[in-house]
């Protein structure tokens, strides 16, 4: 007897560290950036259940060449806070670690969770030396999520999206005869009516006029 309630609480414990169907994304999944230049790159929660977090973490593995951007005026990396789950009181932290990886820690300051349990929540700001060529996937390690308990409770163990320059990262797709492929700019976002100046369609650069 003893022996199945040891088994119930073990099974119990187990569906409680299990039962959150949550995950820390990347968007773009393929992010598209200029040697010597920047892009963009946001974080979301997904979220299946009502469980709300209160904090996200995770390390991020950047390929050579790549780095989160760094604002020497206000001596910190370049983030933005999305407003979509987040709130004043949430705190942003992004930090260089020995190995070359990032912490990124988003966390409550006053006690609270963010606003819904999936969102947007935050973006970061990568910069790309300018002998940066090809492309390369980043890594998410160690990727967790807290309740306002200070439970944690993990989304996923890793997770990858891929960083090229405009020439090598094929952004393209099978189009019916007539249809035209769409266009991308050169931070990897689609554009539905293209101005002056260099795109990306059907994996190569075009320049409009």
């Amino acid at each position: 007897m003893n022996k199945i309630k040891t088994l119930f609480v073990a099974l119990a414990a187990l569906a409680s560290t299990t039962a959150f169907a949550q995950t820390v994304v990347p968007s773009p999944s393929t992010v598209v950036i200029e040697p010597g230049g920047t892009a963009d790159v946001t974080f979301a929660v997904e979220n299946d259940t009502e469980t709300k977090a209160a904090l996200v973490e995770f390390f991020l593995y950047l390929p050579e060449g790549i780095t989160v951007a760094y604002d020497v005026d206000e001596e910190d990396y370049i983030y933005e806070k999305v407003s979509t789950m987040l709130i004043k009181s949430h705190s942003v932290t992004v930090s260089k670690r020995a190995d070359g990886s990032f912490y990124v820690l988003v966390k409550n300051e006053s006690g609270k969770e963010f606003k819904g349990t999936s969102g947007d929540y935050l973006t970061l700001t990568l910069a790309a030396d300018a002998s940066f060529s090809g492309s390369a996937e980043a890594t998410m390690t160690d990727i967790h999520l807290v309740k306002l308990d200070a439970s944690k409770f993990q989304s996923s163990t890793e997770n990858k999206f891929t960083i090229g320059d405009p020439s090598t990262v094929g952004i393209r797709g099978i189009y019916a005869a007539g249809e035209e492929a769409p266009l991308y700019n050169t931070a990897g976002q689609r554009v539905q009516k293209a101005h002056k100046g260099l795109y990306i369609q059907n994996g190569k650069k075009v320049v409009k006029k």
